[in-house]
């Protein structure tokens, strides 16, 4: 079994879970279409290439870790959004934005 090891880094990214709509959680890692479909783009194949039947990723397997801690953040707009109704249904007045 051949190895390739290629450590990837980025100031910020986002994975967002594909069934979640209305709030975006992410995952804290990249998922495996993600890390297959940048080694694709790095060899240079389109995704008709790279996801066809007898394709390279029928031979690849993935694993990704993270040498750091993942980042954490709350959605303000969300918790904006909620003030924002509750304060218009008590009569209060909000700065402006």
């Amino acid at each position: 079994m051949e190895v390739l090891v290629v450590k990837v880094s980025a100031p910020l990214v986002s994975f967002r879970r594909p069934l979640d709509h209305n709030y975006q959680r992410t995952l804290l890692l990249p998922p495996p279409t993600t890390m297959l479909g940048l080694a694709g783009a790095a060899f240079g194949l389109s995704d008709t290439e790279l996801w066809r039947k007898e394709g390279l990723t029928r031979e690849l397997f993935v694993a990704a870790f993270s040498s750091n801690e993942p980042g954490r953040a709350k959605d303000r707009w969300t918790v904006m959004k909620i003030f924002k109704e509750y304060s218009q249904s008590q009569g209060l007045l909000l700065p402006p934005s």
